[in-house]
This record gives C-alpha cells, structure tokens and sequence, in this order.
C-alpha cells in the first residue's frame, strides 16, 4: 500500500493571526515564525503520517494498491468525504476506470475508516499484478480551517506556544510578587512546557485512529 498526495490542504487549521491572538503575542513575534511553528505542528498531527491516523483542512490522495484486496478497500485516513475515481491496470496494462455503479462508498463514522465496496452481485475486476495495479483516488478531512475540530485546533495552538517559548529567551516568564518587598521576574521553559504539550496530547488523544 502507498500514499501518494494530490492536492495539498489549502491552508492550515489555525491562520498565524489566530494563534497571535489566542497567545495574546505580540509585534516582537513575527508572522513567518509563527506559520512555520503552525506548519511544523500540523505536519506532525495531519495526514497519512500525523500521530492522528486524520486528514484536518480538505486534501485530495491516491491510495495505490499492488491487487484488489479480499474485502473491501479500506481507506486509511479519517474523515472520508468522497472518492473520486477508482483506476486499475487490466491484463493488458491498460489503465480502466471502475463504473461508479460496481462499488460502494462507505464513508465511515467518527472512528472507523471509510471503505470501498463491492456492488451487490459485482466483483474485483481482473488485473496486471504490479506495484500500481489500483488507484482508489479520495478527499478527506474536515472541510475548512474552521470545521476542524476546536479540540485540535487548540491542541495545535499550545503547541506552537510551546516551540515559540523554546525559541523566546524569555521562555515562559513567571512573575512573583511580594507586598513590600517587589516582585521578581524568571523563565520556566521546562515545567510549564511539559504542562502544555500533556494539555495538547489529552485534547489530540479521542481523535487517534488506531488502523
């Protein structure tokens, strides 16, 4: 089985001036740091090879396949939306397309990954075995930046926190205050990180799909 990407997601879950203001950042923090934090954060959740087993924003992928399984084809990223084509290679090497009206979509529910079906009374059209022999084209995810999930869209945004305080010299700075005397200011970049990537895994961990 192999993953090949299509079409990209358009934008990324949280937008730099949204993490900005839920961080209550300032001027000093730049807008190319922070969707680069944001790009490196969402990569290591998104996709085939996110800690998620999801697709977040809408993305397009062929899932390439060496033969036609036993089953069902089983597409291995959430939420499915659609699929788009299904292509094989028949006995002479040519490339076919399946009539829509041979297989069936199941899309899925919220933990369990869509598949593609055999028609009632239908079966796996004969092919070429080799690397490529069916393509099953998809588009997953959850449709705009918006309509990802708040839990997700938060557990990204303390993690940017968390990689934006490890490149700040301040780190996390902590104010303590004692009347009559003043107040000392000092940087936590440990405790308070680990404090914030435990909250991102406890939000991040109901949607991991587990294949």
């Amino acid at each position: 089985m192999m993953l090949v990407e299509v079409t990209p997601p358009e934008a990324l879950p949280i937008s730099a001036a949204d993490a900005r203001s839920r961080l209550g950042l300032g001027a000093g923090v730049s807008e190319d740091l922070l969707e680069a934090l944001i790009g490196a954060v969402t990569g290591k959740v998104d996709g085939p090879d996110g800690v998620l087993g999801r697709a977040l924003v809408t993305q397009v992928w062929n899932l390439v396949l060496p033969s036609w399984p036993e089953g069902d084809v089983i597409i291995p990223m959430l939420p499915l939306q659609a699929i788009e084509a299904v292509t094989y290679r028949d006995p002479d090497g040519v490339t076919q397309t399946m009539p829509v009206g041979d297989y069936q979509v199941v899309l899925g529910s919220r933990g369990s990954p869509g598949r593609v079906a055999r028609g009632y009374g239908r079966s796996w059209p004969s092919i070429r075995p080799c690397r490529d022999a069916v393509t099953v084209r998809f588009r997953a995810g959850y449709g705009e930046p918006e309509d990802v999930p708040e839990a997700i869209r938060t557990a990204i945004v303390l993690q940017v926190s968390h990689l934006q305080s490890m490149s700040s010299p301040d780190g996390f700075v902590i104010r303590e205050r004692v009347d009559g005397v003043g107040q000392t200011d000092f940087a936590d970049k440990g405790v308070s990180g680990q404090a914030l990537c435990g909250a991102a895994e406890a939000m991040l961990a109901p949607f991991k799909v587990y294949l």
